[in-house]
């Protein structure tokens, strides 16, 4: 489910990415095919990032039930008795095992909270380094590189100008 979450966030940051940055070359349509490409090339490297930096947190999540939210022990301490009367050889495995899925429950609170926390701090994250940092390096990579003819297409007239 993180996977397929950070898969739609990516698509949806893409198109927004890839629609200013159209806008922005509204006026150079030599340079709209390299930073669409440029864009989108940059984007799912960052996905795949990203994907990974899911599945992490997600192993340490199974590695240990570690918190020190002071929640944990809140909802933790709000566990009541049930009346399990038509148990009573059992009272106290069942008491044992009511009161750890009553931590687990808080604790998976947490967990939750937590990873909608990290996602959404790691999402600004890479927004941030990806837009300010990395897109333009990635733009110019594109129209240099050599199989791409780069330079070549943006001295090309475009055809309006080729008619007159």
């Amino acid at each position: 489910m993180p996977e397929h979450f950070t898969g739609e966030v990516r698509n949806y940051i893409e198109r927004i990415v890839i629609k200013v940055l159209m806008h922005h070359c509204d006026n150079y349509p030599q340079l709209q095919s390299s930073t669409r490409r440029a864009a989108q090339n940059l984007i799912a490297k960052k996905k795949d990032e990203s994907v990974d930096w899911v599945r992490e947190i997600i192993g340490m999540e199974n590695q240990t039930d570690y918190t020190c939210n002071p929640e944990h022990v809140a909802n933790c301490s709000g566990i009541g008795v049930i009346d399990v009367g038509h148990l009573r050889k059992h009272v106290g495995v069942v008491q044992q095992a009511f009161e750890l899925k009553m931590r687990m429950i808080a604790y998976w609170k947490i967990v939750l909270m937590r990873l909608v926390d990290s996602m959404a701090l790691h999402i600004m994250f890479i927004i941030q380094n990806t837009i300010n940092k990395q897109m333009e390096e990635e733009i110019v990579n594109d129209l240099m590189a050599p199989e791409g003819g780069g330079i070549e297409r943006m001295l090309d007239e475009s055809p309006l100008v080729a008619e007159c």
